[in-house]
């Protein structure tokens, strides 16, 4: 009830909850899954240290990609918006 009330606005947390499904959808990827659990988390045991570290690495990888993602779909949005609307003008004439 309390954030209902409050606004909030941070452009860091904004971003990174923009990117959540693509990171999560990045590591349960069937190639990622079975790259992560059977191959290099079964090979180096249960080091904690390593595994932060591989977990940042890609964490930071999947938002790089989905930032990439999104600035690709900024930039086509237009064109692709022109399209529809021709395409819904033909069809109405129809």
């Amino acid at each position: 009830m309390l954030f209902q009330i409050q606004k909030f606005q941070n452009k860091v947390i904004n971003r990174l909850s923009m990117s959540a499904l693509a990171i999560y959808l990045f590591h349960e990827h069937p190639f990622m899954r079975d790259f992560l659990y059977k191959s290099y988390f079964s090979t180096h045991g249960g080091e904690f240290f390593p595994m932060i570290i591989y977990a940042f690495v890609l964490g930071f990888s999947a938002l790089l990609i989905d930032t990439v993602r999104l600035y690709l779909y900024e930039l086509t949005e237009p064109f692709f918006n022109k399209i529809d609307k021709m395409i819904t003008s033909k069809c109405s004439a129809l």
